[in-house]
């Protein structure tokens, strides 16, 4: 791959894991968008920084105009707009975000109409919840007649490596209710309750989770593999705001 990759949010977390992936493993070259640029990104050989917000469409179209790939990583989703998608269906690019929210979903599929009229692919929901969930029970699927469930344990390394982002999102289901399948019906729920002990993998070890918030794995999951009871619960390191 030799093209141009718009990288929206590329100076946070994920976003320097992506970039860095892209200049190992492909020759394209490399626009970060971000409201503040780092200043340490830009070689002025493959990678370009430039000034986006994204509520700003005329923006984000302009940037997206001539890319070969848009890809999304800014957060926490569910206060983003669909302006970085909508510029890419503007400019018949290829898309792809690493969205958890399971409204930021539902709108995202509502474009299906204008993004198969545009000949693109679109790839949201790019994060463990739901493309690797799904990855995984993909995978698992010959092992099993079929599958009724499907239940994923998750432990963020909270203390040292992720950003202001990941928490504002993991709190935001702080007590919000929403409705999840459960044994083929839908039961309400909240964010942060039922925990649930969970013995990782050294060097991990025993965590504490929750069903932290409402993300797209509760669609789908039950329409690409007919599941009945989806469940993600997840925690952080520190116990205190676990307890809280």
């Amino acid at each position: 791959m030799a093209g141009r990759v718009l990288v929206i949010g590329g100076g946070g977390f994920y976003g320097r894991y992506l970039i860095n992936d892209l200049l190992q493993h492909t020759e394209a070259h490399i626009t970060v968008a971000s409201r503040k640029p780092p200043s340490d990104m830009a070689d002025g050989k493959r990678v370009y920084t430039a000034v986006c917000d994204l509520n700003d469409l005329a923006t984000v179209q302009k940037l997206a105009a001539g890319c070969d790939i848009v890809a999304h990583c800014a957060g926490p989703f569910h206060y983003l707009p669909l302006n970085p998608l909508k510029a890419a269906i503007q400019a018949g690019t290829h898309y792809v975000d690493i969205s958890e929210d399971r409204a930021f979903a539902r709108e995202a599929q509502k474009l299906a109409p204008e993004i198969q009229a545009a000949g693109m692919t679109v790839c949201s929901g790019f994060s463990v919840a739901p493309a690797m969930e799904a990855l995984f029970a993909e995978m698992l699927r010959p092992c099993f007649d079929r599958l009724t469930a499907v239940r994923t344990f998750a432990a963020p390394d909270t203390r040292k490596h992720r950003g202001a982002a990941m928490f504002h999102t993991m709190l935001f289901g702080v007590g919000r209710p929403f409705r999840q399948p459960r044994g083929g019906d839908l039961a309400q729920v909240a964010g942060w309750a039922e925990p649930e002990w969970v013995e990782f993998p050294p060097p991990i070890g025993k965590r504490l989770t929750y069903l932290v918030l409402e993300m797209a794995d509760l669609d789908y999951l039950p329409t690409l593999f007919g599941v009945e009871t989806v469940e993600f619960k997840a925690g952080t390191e520190h116990v205190v705001l676990n307890r809280m």
